[in-house]
């Protein structure tokens, strides 16, 4: 349903079923990580501190799927809530830079495959670490960057007063 040429916003039901499928396998997760949910140890290929930050990035980003229905309300128009849901973005996308992090510059070895994939032909060969580990260490750094520039832009809109949309 538009209204005033503005796009379609999505219904409180919707983003509650969004909200809690993510919150539900986020907290899988993050109790397997835990020891909660018993789990075979050996199927971990990371450490379980850091498979518990991808079940809290899921939890945490259910949350702030479900912070969303607040935009409809009187709350929601307020620059508290605009900086709210920038800082909660910005943590979803901190939670998801550690695993980055974890394979570029974390201790231990490290196993990379390079697979190209065409139409009917599919090659896989083994890669180099540290090409490997350059690749994951430039997307931690560019996610890095953009999580700075995010907190730095909410903060600055907060204390200004703007009013633009986070």
């Amino acid at each position: 349903m538009k209204q005033d040429g503005a796009s379609p916003r999505p219904t409180i039901p919707l983003l509650v079923l969004f909200s809690s499928f993510a919150v539900c396998m986020g907290g899988f997760i993050f109790m397997a990580a835990q020891g909660v949910i018993p789990v075979d140890p050996e199927s971990f290929e990371a450490p379980r501190g850091v498979v518990a930050v991808m079940g809290a990035m899921f939890m945490l980003a259910g949350v702030a799927v479900a912070f969303q229905g607040l935009r409809q309300t009187p709350f929601g128009q307020t620059r508290l809530w605009a900086f709210l849901n920038s800082l909660l973005g910005m943590s979803v996308l901190l939670l998801l830079a550690i695993p980055f992090h974890w394979v570029a510059f974390g201790p231990g070895e490290r196993q990379f495959t390079e697979t190209v994939s065409l139409p009917f032909v599919r090659f896989t060969a083994g890669s180099r670490v540290s090409l490997g580990r350059v690749a994951f260490g430039g997307m931690a750094v560019l996610m890095d960057a953009v999580w700075l520039w995010g907190v730095f832009t909410a903060v600055r809109r907060f204390l200004q007063g703007g009013d633009e949309e986070a």
